[in-house]
């Protein structure tokens, strides 16, 4: 409950150390819960294209979203079964296939943790 000081329009969570003098320390501020909400879940889940089919990630899926104004992209994160990573990079090479012009290729790294399944693009 979100309780008002009597000497200000300041409003404190009892439960965030204000009874146990906070004092205002930088130490116990954080500014992380506007990454948790959307940056970070947006830059694994959309652009890296990492979702857990399965509770914890026994199964998942890769299907990242390459944009030509990003030329690269890494993340992860950890369940009970381990660490989930992707990685790619788009780079330009010459070709056989192209005919010897440039083309434009995606490398992906996956790393997922052992006893768990999925699918990736390729």
């Amino acid at each position: 409950m979100i309780q008002p000081r009597l000497t200000s329009r300041i409003y404190h969570f009892p439960s965030y150390r204000y009874n146990h003098g906070y004092n205002d320390d930088p130490a116990y501020t954080s500014h992380s819960h506007g990454w948790s909400s959307g940056p970070t879940p947006a830059l694994a889940f959309y652009v890296l294209g990492l979702t857990l089919t399965m509770p914890q990630g026994k199964t998942w899926a890769i299907s990242p979203h390459v944009d030509r104004s990003l030329p690269a992209a890494e993340g992860g994160f950890k369940t009970s079964f381990g660490w989930f990573s992707v990685k790619w990079t788009t780079v330009l090479s010459t070709s056989a296939e192209s005919g010897g012009r440039k083309a434009e290729r995606v490398l992906l790294r996956i790393d997922t943790p052992e006893g768990t399944s999925g699918h990736a693009p390729g």
